[in-house]
């Protein structure tokens, strides 16, 4: 007996509906596996970003072209120490490299061409920059009195009235050296210089104070008989004299920096008493007549011996020529109201 054509129909509209159900469902006819999905490996990360090339480029157009890829720079210097400060260094390259896809937030160590060590000697050049200040005056203390204030010697040595300047304080990071203060700390090259006066016996009982010494002597011409400033015990002053001759080597007045380290008796001098070979060298002197006098004046000086003899003596009331004397090693010498002795032979 045939079929029924309405059960064939139902039997043909049931096929179909099943094949509708597995196509919305991601199945093949015939099979009960889904259709697979693209793998992670193959879809488009959207935070995907490109290391940007940074070669040579300064520290602000490579933070700007990092910012601009939402990238963070972490800084290194050659020998791959980390740097906080980085002056004017440039990029010397990248890691991830330049053109690397990476996730934006994304750190990139970026290599600069300097280092620690050399960032932290130039930093410390520009502090010292302007860490020391010497004012200077001619003495007078009227508005119309010569003054300068300097940073460094080379700028005081070459001012127009460095002559002209009788004397200097000094500031070191702000702080006057005179008096006693409360101390700013010494850089390690300043504390070098008192260690030094400290060996060769000079007075560090203030650090800073030991430092300024320093600086004071290498700033002005010393004063004459400033051999003595410190005691007749010129060891203090010998260490500060030897100390300043290598601080600042190229000082105008080097020599008579270098003749007081050396322990050489000055060979000129002002009025007072004095121990030839000792006090003043031996040898022939002639008083420097004042620029602008006719002469010297009511000047008195004698020759004594070790054991206070006169060996010669004069009265000068007027002469238009400044006299002449020479004095042997061992004596005594008084000069008062002559001026300035300076040795001629």
């Amino acid at each position: 007996m045939g079929t029924p054509l309405k059960a064939i129909q139902a039997a043909v509209v049931f096929a179909t509906g099943l094949m509708l159900i597995a196509g919305v469902a991601g199945c093949s006819p015939g099979s009960n596996s889904p259709k697979a999905e693209p793998s992670s490996s193959t879809a488009l990360n959207t935070n995907s970003v490109k290391v940007p090339d940074l070669s040579g480029r300064n520290i602000t157009d490579a933070t700007g072209l990092l910012r601009a890829q939402k990238l963070e720079g972490v800084w290194v210097g050659t020998d791959g120490v980390a740097l906080t400060v980085t002056g004017g260094a440039t990029v010397v390259e990248t890691s991830p490299k330049a053109g690397t896809d990476v996730e934006a937030g994304s750190n990139v160590k970026v290599t600069l061409n300097t280092t620690k060590t050399a960032l932290d000697k130039r930093q410390e050049e520009q502090s010292l920059a302007k860490r020391y200040v010497f004012e200077c005056t001619d003495g007078s203390y009227s508005s119309s009195g010569i003054k300068g204030t300097f940073n460094n010697f080379a700028a005081l040595w070459s001012s127009p009235n460095f002559l002209k300047f009788k004397s200097c304080s000094t500031k070191v990071g702000g702080v006057e050296t005179s008096g006693y203060v409360v101390e700013p700390k010494l850089l390690a090259s300043e504390q070098v210089i008192v260690d030094t006066i400290a060996r060769d016996g000079g007075d560090v009982s203030r650090n800073l104070g030991a430092f300024a010494d320093v600086l004071e002597t290498c700033s002005l011409t010393p004063k004459l008989g400033w051999d003595w400033s410190m005691g007749p015990d010129t060891t203090k002053i010998r260490a500060v004299a030897k100390t300043a001759a290598g601080y600042c080597p190229t000082a105008p007045f080097i020599n008579e920096i270098s003749r007081v380290a050396n322990g050489i008796p000055p060979a000129e001098f002002d009025d007072g008493t004095y121990e030839v070979g000792k006090r003043i060298q031996a040898g022939t002197y002639k008083v420097e007549v004042p620029l602008g006098a006719s002469g010297v004046r009511e000047c008195y000086w004698e020759r004594t011996t070790p054991s206070g003899g006169i060996i010669a003596n004069d009265f000068i009331n007027y002469a238009p020529q400044a006299p002449a004397v020479t004095m042997y090693e061992g004596e005594g010498f008084v000069s008062e109201r002559c001026g300035t002795w300076r040795k001629v032979g």
